[in-house]
């Protein structure tokens, strides 16, 4: 999902659209999981936001913490993949 905090005032405001993003593609994703697919078995996906300048991903949470969020341009939906060392 391209980066929609363009013209925020503040970092505040930022953080802010960054974890509600988050926390709704989240419990979307969930939602429809656990609607169609896997009432009893861990849901297959993660919610994490991109960071431009390693391109790796982060949960909005752990950016925002460690000073990342200024660099953050994206929020995707992920497989996990037990079979990468990053999962």
């Amino acid at each position: 999902m391209p980066n929609a905090v363009y013209a925020s005032t503040s970092d505040a405001v930022e953080a802010t659209a960054y974890l509600a993003v988050e926390d709704f593609l989240h419990a979307s994703v969930k939602g429809l999981w656990e609607a169609f697919w896997g009432h009893d078995e861990p849901m297959p996906f993660s919610v994490s936001c991109l960071y431009n300048a390693n391109l790796k991903f982060y949960q909005a949470e752990k950016a925002i913490a460690n000073g990342k969020l200024e660099g953050l341009c994206g929020t995707g939906i992920l497989l996990k993949n037990p079979r990468h060392p990053h999962g």
